[in-house]
């Protein structure tokens, strides 16, 4: 906050051959007062600052100037700085032609006109271009892991092959969806009825605000209880977004119905959990609740079978011994799940044989995808919470080579305000010796080790101690629990960083920043970084800038979400076929067995006229327009569209002639396809009309002979010559 402090903080960095970025909301005050050179001033808001001492950068934010925190009371998921569909070298999926590898963008001039085309390679060196304006057809190759998948020649007809064999099992797999749906509908289940006025009372106890998403997602869940049919409602959502009261409401309104809910979870420490904060909650209300898990006392176990058993106990929190057959209900009416990936398949299918009719409430931090939540609309529900909740301070994140002044100087500090720390390591190796390094370091402190080779109650004791604070310094493999809550544990120091995968590194950074403290990251990487190591934690230090939580990280774990969600079976062919790819055509299996349109398998519309519609380099490089065309060639409203040019305009300033053109030849693009019209071609004395089933056409023939004299050319195509007014309107 002291101005004279931040110069000399500018002017060391400066001479220490640092690039200095400040993001302000007082950018003119501030180049007042400050005029070194080597520092560029932004007018924005900007949440945090951080350090990237590998490229020799520090962005300063108005939080580490002025101690202003700009934290809105929601913050929407961050778009900022939209991730790039695929860079050059990245298996890329066109659904006619297969695999290829992304080797650019080219223009080339069609009848005088500049146009840009996705340079797309195949093996022994065929090429295909892709004109800009169908980016959206195409989908960067991902799947379980990195392994390349196989290309083939252009012509060959392998793709054809397993786009077939892929295809027939999708439908069976559409098909077989659709009927659980059917028959879970056709099941009589409980219709819990609302009571508003005590809910209300519930409501009124939360000491936060909801999130616009959480309220939304707790709506739907009390409407999917009130149906007289078994619920399946599947909660996604981020550590700390708001999961568990969402759980909490809906096991109210269960007990409001003088139902029995079980809460079922993977570990002790989380049952611990979950059981001090419905405790806490429900505090003010007649609700009766108990927790099962192997540290619960034997008389303990007795009293709480017992009271399941009469009907005492309401509600009640455990471990998979909840489940034991010693274990009997008086009338459960709500299950729910809480880490449902960490069960798995035969522990799910024996919960659904043992409880049949009763509704089912299952919480997950894996994120599914939200195109496949649209495609499996009304087969699975599906509620998604991705807003940060209100006050949450973002981490700030410090990415370098390996400095132990640097780790000292972090966990004293983290110390000094009674806080814990988490020191990660990916090797047992590295985590043993980290272990004496650290007791030499810190003599007394009280340090606990944790990999994955250990015994399971070793581990959830070593766990529980850093849980209840006797543990200050916790050392471990990528093993730390990821639905763990500790408030106070708010550093996190990680070495060889570049070893792990960026959806590990996401996940371990959000095991930090869970309460109102400001929380530290401390990503080292080692001094020979591979290519791929480098980019990872460019992702990182990237996403941690922008705000944008995990942008690049949910890509990764979307895949795990999806393999969770439709079984091993299902694995083959998303290797197959790339996993983005895979969703289209489990969406079109599903919209075709409903009646409805296909989109992946549909022709694009394609709108030709002869004036320059492309980005050039000069006004947005080639890796960023990329992102762009993309955008425009999936846009489906003229307001999207207008969305994208204010956007354009905020980002790289006035729109040149040439986007404009595109712009609005994308527009045209939007309104024929409304107007069923495959192929519209305009020249300066006539334009070509090719319609996509001319059946259902008549109406859009008699609007087109408004404009002047139509030739048939064939079954589905008509020219018209322009009218004299061509101000009119055509579409």
């Amino acid at each position: 906050g002291n101005i004279d402090e931040m110069k000399r903080y500018i002017e060391t960095s400066i001479n220490n051959s640092y690039r200095v970025h400040i993001y302000t909301v007082q950018a003119k005050r501030l180049q007042s007062l400050v005029k070194t050179k080597n520092i560029s001033f932004y007018k924005k808001k900007l949440s945090t600052g951080i350090v990237i001492p590998s490229i020799r950068l520090i962005i300063l934010s108005d939080r580490e100037l002025f101690n202003y925190e700009f934290a809105p009371a929601f913050q929407s998921p961050i778009e900022g700085v939209k991730e790039l569909p695929f860079e050059i070298g990245d298996y890329v999926v066109h659904p006619y032609h297969g695999i290829g590898r992304f080797a650019g963008l080219e223009t080339h001039f069609i009848e005088k006109t500049p146009r840009e085309f996705i340079v797309l390679e195949f093996a022994e060196k065929d090429r295909l271009l892709v004109p800009v304006e169908q980016a959206g057809r195409l989908d960067k190759y991902r799947s379980f892991d990195d392994t390349p998948p196989p290309i083939y020649r252009l012509k060959s007809p392998e793709w054809t092959r397993i786009k077939n064999r892929v295809e027939k099992d999708i439908k069976d797999v559409a098909k077989s969806l659709i009927e659980i749906s059917a028959k879970r509908e056709a099941m009589p289940g409980i219709a819990f009825k609302s009571y508003p006025e005590m809910e209300r009372l519930l409501e009124e106890t939360f000491p936060y605000e909801e999130t616009p998403d959480q309220k939304e997602v707790i709506e739907r869940v009390k409407k999917s209880m009130e149906r007289q049919r078994p619920m399946d409602f599947l909660v996604c959502g981020d550590p700390g977004y708001g999961k568990t009261e969402v759980a909490i409401r809906s096991a109210f309104r269960a007990v409001l119905n003088g139902k029995q809910v079980a809460i079922l979870v993977p570990t002790t420490i989380l049952a611990h959990q979950h059981y001090e904060t419905f405790r806490e909650r429900f505090a003010t209300f007649p609700v009766s609740i108990a927790m099962l898990s192997r540290f619960t006392p034997s008389r303990e176990i007795r009293r709480i079978k017992a009271g399941i058993e009469d009907g005492s106990i309401d509600i009640v929190i455990g471990t998979h011994k909840i489940l034991g057959k010693d274990i009997k209900f008086k009338d459960l009416g709500l299950l729910i799940i809480d880490e449902e990936h960490k069960f798995g398949v035969e522990q799910k299918e024996k919960l659904k044989e043992q409880f049949p009719l009763i509704d089912v409430l299952t919480l997950s931090a894996t994120p599914i995808p939200r195109t496949l939540s649209m495609s499996l609309y009304g087969l699975k529900e599906i509620g998604i919470i991705e807003t940060p909740p209100e006050g949450r301070i973002p981490i700030t994140t410090y990415v370098g080579e390996y400095n132990e002044k640097v780790v000292r100087s972090a966990i004293e500090n983290e110390l000094a305000r009674g806080g814990q720390v988490f020191y990660i390591h990916p090797r047992i190796s590295g985590v043993k010796e980290l272990e004496f390094k650290l007791r030499s370091m810190f003599p007394g402190l009280s340090i606990d080790i944790l990999y994955g080779t250990m015994d399971e109650e070793e581990v959830e004791e070593k766990f529980w101690r850093f849980y209840r604070g006797e543990t200050k310094l916790l050392i471990s493999t990528a093993i730390i629990e990821s639905g763990i809550d500790i408030p106070n544990a708010n550093t996190l120091i990680i070495e060889e960083g570049e070893r792990f995968g960026l959806a590990q590194l996401y996940q371990l950074r959000g095991r930090i920043g869970r309460s109102g403290k400001r929380a530290y990251a401390y990503i080292f990487h080692s001094k020979q970084l591979t290519p791929e190591g480098e980019e990872r934690l460019k992702a990182i230090y990237e996403n941690s800038i922008l705000g944008s939580g995990f942008n690049i990280a949910m890509k990764d774990m979307e895949i795990r979400g999806l393999g969770n969600l439709l079984g091993k079976e299902q694995h083959g062919h998303i290797i197959a076929v790339g996993f983005d790819t895979y969703l289209k055509m489990l969406e079109d299996a599903v919209r075709e067995l409903r009646g409805e349109p296909v989109k992946w398998r549909s022709e694009p519309t394609i709108v030709e006229i002869s004036i320059p519609a492309i980005i050039p380099d000069s006004y947005i490089l080639p890796p960023y327009k990329l992102e762009i065309y993309r955008r425009l060639s999936l846009a489906s409203s003229t307001e999207e569209i207008e969305e994208i040019r204010e956007e354009l305009i905020d980002r790289f300033g006035k729109v040149p002639k040439e986007v404009e053109n595109l712009l609005n030849i994308t527009k045209v693009r939007v309104l024929a396809e409304r107007k069923n019209i495959k192929k519209l071609s305009i020249t300066d004395d006539k334009i070509l009309i090719v319609l996509r089933d001319t059946t259902t056409n008549g109406n859009a023939i008699k609007n087109l002979e408004r404009f002047g004299k139509l030739k048939k050319m064939n079954e589905e195509s008509w020219i018209i010559r322009w009218w004299e007014d061509r101000n009119r309107k055509l579409i």
